[in-house]
C-alpha cells in the first residue's frame, strides 16, 4: 500500500461520522437560537461595513519581527528541545536502573529502602 492509498483510507469521508457531525451541528445551532447569547452584534452591519471594519483591524495589526525576536524564539525552541531530549534520556536511564534493582537517583547503589525506588544514601540527602 502506498502512502496516498493509506492517507485516503485514513481520511476518507465516513458516512456515519458525517451524520453525527451534522446532528451535533444542528443541535448546537438549535440551542444557540433558543439561548439569549444568540444575538449577533454584527447582524445590524452591512457587508460593506463589515469589510471596512475587517480592513481597519488588519491595518492595526503590526507584526514587528526583527532579528533579536527571531533569535529569542530560536533560542527558546532549541532550549526546549534540549530539555525534552534530556528528560527522555534520564527517564530511560532511570527505567534501566530500576529494572536492575538500582536506585533511580544515583543509579549505582541498590534500592535498600522498603517501598522506595531510591537508596538510603540518596534518601538521606
Amino acid at each position: 500500500m502506498d502512502m496516498n492509498s493509506l492517507l485516503e483510507s485514513i481520511y476518507k469521508n465516513d458516512i456515519e461520522t458525517n451524520r453525527l457531525e451534522k446532528t451535533a451541528e444542528s443541535k448546537m445551532l438549535d440551542e444557540l437560537r433558543h439561548s439569549e447569547q444568540s444575538n449577533n452584534p454584527y447582524m445590524e452591519y452591512s457587508t460593506d461595513e463589515l469589510i471596512k471594519m475587517a480592513q481597519e483591524l488588519q491595518a492595526e495589526e503590526t507584526f514587528v519581527e526583527n532579528d533579536s525576536d527571531l533569535e529569542k524564539v530560536a533560542f527558546d525552541m532549541l532550549g526546549g528541545q534540549v530539555m525534552a531530549h534530556a528528560l527522555v534520556h534520564e527517564l530511560g536511564t532511570m527505567k534501566i536502573a530500576m529494572a536492575n534493582g538500582l536506585c533511580r537517583v544515583c543509579k549505582t547503589n541498590h534500592m535498600d529502602v522498603d517501598g522506595s525506588t531510591i537508596c538510603s544514601e540518596c534518601l538521606g540527602e
